[in-house]
Order: C-alpha cells, then structure tokens, then sequence
C-alpha cells in the first residue's frame, strides 16, 4: 500500500478526503503541491491499471468527466424503457 486514503462524510466535513494522514483540501496539514501531483499521478496509472484488467470500463472512466450535453429521449415505443443520450466534447 502506497497510499492510505480516507474519505470524511457528513456534518462538517463535506467529503474531506485525508492522504496519508494529509488533507487535499482546507487549512490544516494540506499536502505539498509535490507531494499531490504525485498522489494524482499515481491515481491515474492506477485507474489504466484497472482498466487494462477488466476492473473498470470505459464508460466508467468517461463518465467521471463532466458531460457537454444530455437529452431525454423519452419512453421506447417496444420495450418501455426510458432512452437519453449523453454527450462528451472532449
């Protein structure tokens, strides 16, 4: 284990995420910028990483980005359920 993350919740702490014992966000013990560019790096090697072993999806790793445009396509006329399109501009 590299890093020990540890994400707060609720009352104050508005999704507070704490790495190795330092915030990312905040006044008190913040990471150094060096520090939380590596952090970052390593998040992302990570995620190719999981991708690349069927852990996650593509259309989980497009879906952390915010979309451009979404439209509601209504209810299908054959199966019922509803339809949308989703677009990203990358």
């Amino acid at each position: 284990m590299k890093y020990k993350i540890k994400q707060y919740d609720g009352c104050m702490n508005g999704g507070m995420i704490e790495v190795n014992g330092q915030g990312l966000y905040g006044e008190y013990n913040i990471m150094s910028p060096e520090d939380r560019k590596q952090f970052e790096d390593y998040l992302f090697e990570k995620l190719r990483e999981s991708y690349e072993a069927s852990e996650i999806s593509i259309n989980e790793i497009v879906g952390l980005f915010q979309y451009d445009d979404y439209k509601d396509g209504g209810t299908c006329d054959q199966c019922f359920d509803s339809t949308s399109t989703t677009t990203w501009e990358l």
